[in-house]
């Protein structure tokens, strides 16, 4: 049972402008208590925020004293925020969850018994609690990275994934951009880490508002098709070069081809949101 596993855990919350509620988030982890788990460190990072989240932050940490506070001066991004969270973190298990409230630490619990067994532990969001727009478009989106880069995890972007820290240190080359999630999937598993998927439930948003802006899905897209040249793409170059056939300007056609498809996807999410 995993009860009987006794860990400590490093919570790394993303956070942007979440003054509405990142303190009852805060507040809802600390007090909250995991059979199995002897220690909870909530390590917060505050990318950039110009609202009042910055002051929450600072009295928060100390009222707790497992809590740290990781800034940024300035906007970096989604996947910055796991990159220098998992920096942070002392210790050997992390679990990136997103801050805005739509997902419980309790659901934690069943995840626990599969870290001896595996490398990550990462949940798919079962019955999402999002409109109808949004979840066509979070299907479409998993669809398109799972076929492009023939990837078996069926959530990609599901931010609440139990993963050994040093694990995830070892994985270069992650983007700043939201692509970080499915990146970090590619990469891992390309890599050889072994990883179980759990479904987590999903609560609706009731504070804040995404602040998902254009130019961040013009920089997911950047980084989803410079990681499919770099891999996926990279390895059909090389089959038709040894066959003798050219390659430059079909190689570009079909990057181009992709990046805008894969655009208007998520730009009907961002007008989703």
């Amino acid at each position: 049972m995993y009860y009987r596993i006794l860990m400590k855990i490093s919570v790394i919350l993303p956070i942007y402008n979440e003054a509405t509620g990142i303190e009852e988030m805060i507040r809802s982890i600390a007090k909250t208590k995991i059979p199995g788990v002897t220690d909870l460190e909530i390590v917060a990072v505050d990318d950039g925020s110009y609202d009042s989240t910055p002051q929450i932050l600072n009295r928060l940490s100390h009222a707790y004293k497992n809590m740290r506070v990781v800034t940024h001066s300035l906007n970096r991004g989604y996947g910055a925020t796991l990159k220098s969270g998992a920096h942070a973190a002392t210790y050997d298990w992390i679990l990136f969850m997103d801050a805005d409230m739509q997902f419980h630490i309790k659901s934690l619990k069943p995840f626990l018994q599969y870290t001896t067994d595996f490398d990550y532990v990462v949940g798919y969001r079962k019955d999402r609690a999002d409109n109808t727009r949004r979840k066509i478009v979070s299907f479409i989106y998993n669809r398109i990275v799972r076929l492009m880069f023939d990837l078996s995890i069926r959530d990609v972007d599901c931010a609440f994934k139990l993963m050994k820290r040093n694990t995830v240190r070892r994985i270069k080359g992650l983007p700043n951009s939201f692509f970080v999630s499915a990146a970090l999937m590619i990469k891992s598993l390309q890599q050889g880490v072994i990883i179980k998927e759990l479904p987590v439930k999903h609560l609706p948003r009731t504070k804040g508002v995404s602040t998902v802006t254009i130019s961040q899905v013009l920089r997911t897209i950047r980084d989803l098709a410079l990681l499919y040249q770099k891999t996926v793409l990279a390895g059909y170059v090389r089959t038709l070069q040894k066959l003798g056939i050219s390659t430059q300007d079909v190689a570009k056609h079909y990057v181009m081809q992709t990046a805008v498809f894969i655009l208007t996807v998520l730009y009907a999410q961002h007008r989703g949101k």
